[in-house]
């Protein structure tokens, strides 16, 4: 796994987290 493909991974997590 890239880095910067984990960077965005983590993120989009953090993104999806605080629209829900």
């Amino acid at each position: 796994m890239s880095l910067t493909i984990e960077q965005d991974y983590l993120q989009k997590k953090k993104t999806s987290v605080k629209k829900k």
